[in-house]
């Protein structure tokens, strides 16, 4: 998982910063708007990809580190003893391969002119091919029954309740202060976007 997510996060520094639309002065609201969640977009796409390689390494590491007891499987394995960290690896890359496409459309509406409606109806397709194909993964679980939800939507509660439970749990005053901060970033993220809006009513 590594790999593929550094390749993403590599390729949306380009496409979320260096290339990305600039917000001008002659900009009405939606497309200022459509600006501003370019680079949330980016931004939230390209540190998801770094935490996937974060909870990547980390597994990777502890599974070569550490002795483990026998397990049924690999699932009971990863269940037993790293279900956060899997879940997370998974969760965080999936999030930045969707915020990457989301910023490819986000890039059209600005910058395809009269084809963008193409661009934008290609890429919607293409998102709901792609939660489409994750969805059925994870409902297949391991093939005998064992999963840890039915579908993406299931993935992501669990991720933020282990992470509230290892927050809880005293393993360290940096997983409070990301959640905090993760809080205090989207309650912005909606104040910029609406104070952009006010600004061009």
């Amino acid at each position: 998982m590594r790999m593929p997510a550094a390749f993403i996060a590599g390729s949306l520094v380009p496409l979320g910063f260096v290339a990305s639309p600039k917000v001008s002065p002659e900009d009405g609201a939606v497309v200022r708007r459509v600006k501003l969640t370019h680079y949330l977009l980016a931004t939230l796409a390209i540190c998801s990809e770094l935490q996937s390689i974060m909870w990547a390494t980390i597994a990777a590491n502890k599974l070569t580190e550490a002795s483990h007891a026998p397990a049924a499987g690999v699932m009971q394995l990863l269940e037993r003893d790293y279900q956060l960290e899997w879940i997370g690896c998974n969760v965080t890359f999936m999030i930045g391969l969707i915020g990457l496409a989301a910023c490819l459309s986000t890039f059209a509406f600005v910058g395809f002119g009269g084809a963008r409606r193409v661009a934008l109806c290609f890429m919607a397709a293409s998102m709901s091919m792609m939660v489409s194909i994750i969805n059925t993964g994870i409902s297949k679980g391991d093939g005998q029954g064992f999963g840890f939800g039915g579908n993406f939507f299931d993935l992501v509660v669990l991720y933020h309740r282990l992470l509230m439970a290892r927050a809880l749990g005293g393993h360290g005053f940096f997983c409070i202060a990301s959640l905090l901060l993760y809080a205090a970033t989207a309650a912005l993220g909606v104040r910029e976007l609406l104070r952009t809006g006010k600004e061009h009513a």
